[in-house]
């Protein structure tokens, strides 16, 4: 079965799915009350971004061993109710890289305000700028510098770009 879907660059696409556990090391016998007619075992075979195949990551759910073997009354009573078994594949994002050529600068301007003790908000005519030690502490432990993006691998933000790595279609790019 062939998907596309689009992704941003800095996505994780998850391919989940509840029905069976994935990249078992034994057959099932049975799903529920049903025998399968075919395939005993599943797993998703291959995974592309762009055109390379992308690395997949297994994700955990769990699943009850009842439902899909045949299992005697004394390894029913014994074995959990759940086991965690593969059940979700994703893949994307904590590879790519930017583009650091393609940065562009941009300013940083504030308007200062003052609120006195009556209450009332003064607005600087000459705002002055903050020591450089306090703006940037600022941009460490402000939203942005605590976003998934900023706290996840640093590497993916350096100058090179991967070859292969997801890039915006020419319909999407702005003029």
């Amino acid at each position: 079965m062939r998907c596309e879907q689009f992704l941003h660059p800095l996505g994780r696409l998850e391919v989940r799915q509840g029905v069976v556990p994935l990249n078992l090391d034994r057959d099932i016998d049975r799903v529920g009350a049903f025998v399968p007619a075919g395939d005993r075992r599943f797993a998703v075979t291959a995974a592309t971004l762009g055109g390379p195949a992308a690395t997949t990551v297994a994700v955990l759910d769990d699943f009850p061993d009842g439902h899909f073997f045949e299992l005697t009354d004394a390894e029913r009573r014994a074995a959990p109710a759940f086991v965690r078994r593969e059940a979700v594949v994703a893949f994307g994002g904590d590879e790519y890289r930017t583009d650091g050529p393609a940065a562009v600068v941009s300013p940083v301007g504030y308007t200062e305000i003052t609120v006195g003790p009556d209450g009332v908000p003064v607005v600087a005519s000459a705002p002055q700028p903050p020591p450089a030690e306090l703006f940037a502490a600022g941009f460490r432990v402000g939203a942005a510098a605590r976003a998934a993006t900023r706290t996840g691998q640093s590497e993916r933000y350096v100058e090179a770009v991967l070859p292969g790595a997801p890039r915006l279609n020419e319909r999407w790019r702005r003029p």
